[in-house]
């Protein structure tokens, strides 16, 4: 992990708008009134299958925070606990509609002159198939337009910061079948990707604000934000 954090500062010293680390939530896309919905939260590199420990989640990263958001909009913090390589919690739908899951982190130091806000979502639908939620859950949101994509056929995505598309955003495809892919948005915020297997595929968009600013005491030159969401195709 510590060769892996030098690699990122020496990335963010050069400018490059590449985090190799990412936190993401898996949980089913699917859910049922009155049945209790596990979700998992990790931290590693999902392209590579690596999830790390949590003993070795780096700064303040395990004192992340998962909202949920009922369709109804109504916010509640769920309870989290430290598994092996994920932080686990549970909750159990109420209503028909879409549950949205976000978590929104600031690490609390900074690395390479940088402040790093890390974000992901999730959307847990109950004979729903309404994705609006996701673009207001965190500051930095990506929003698929379909609630379960389809093999072979293109999934659109929005990349929005406080709810304003974002124009050429970095956006990381990496797929269940080992590929990696990166789009740019375009002046809406809009890009694309087509699964070609079954499974889960992370979507990550990153953000640079080269606003400079004080944190925790410690003087950074920039933010970078980072978010990720996972999209199930079939």
């Amino acid at each position: 992990m510590k060769a892996k954090l030098l690699l990122l500062g020496a990335l963010l010293c050069a400018g490059v708008n590449v985090f190799a680390h990412a936190i993401w939530i898996e949980t089913s896309s699917k859910g049922t009134k009155g049945k209790q919905q596990n979700v998992q939260i990790y931290f590693g590199e999902y392209a590579e299958n690596e999830r790390d420990s949590t003993a070795k989640w780096f700064s303040n990263l395990r004192d992340i925070q998962l909202y949920l958001i009922a369709p109804d909009g109504t916010k509640q913090k769920l309870d989290t606990h430290a598994e092996t390589d994920h932080m686990a919690a549970a909750f159990t739908p109420a209503k028909e509609g879409t549950y949205t899951l976000a978590v929104s982190h600031t690490v609390a130091d900074i690395y390479a002159e940088s402040k790093i806000e890390y974000y992901t979502t999730a959307a847990v639908f109950v004979n729903s198939k309404e994705t609006k939620a996701l673009q207001a859950a965190t500051a930095l949101a990506v929003q698929p337009d379909v609630a379960a994509a389809s093999v072979g056929k293109p999934v659109a995505l929005n990349v929005w910061y406080n709810q304003s598309g974002v124009d050429n955003a970095k956006v990381v495809i990496s797929s269940p079948g080992g590929w990696q892919k990166t789009v740019h948005s375009d002046a809406k915020g809009a890009a694309s990707f087509v699964p070609d297997v079954k499974g889960l595929y992370q979507v990550e968009a990153i953000r640079v604000d080269k606003t400079p600013g004080t944190h925790n005491g410690k003087a950074y030159k920039s933010v970078t934000h980072l978010v990720t969401y996972c999209v199930n195709a079939q």
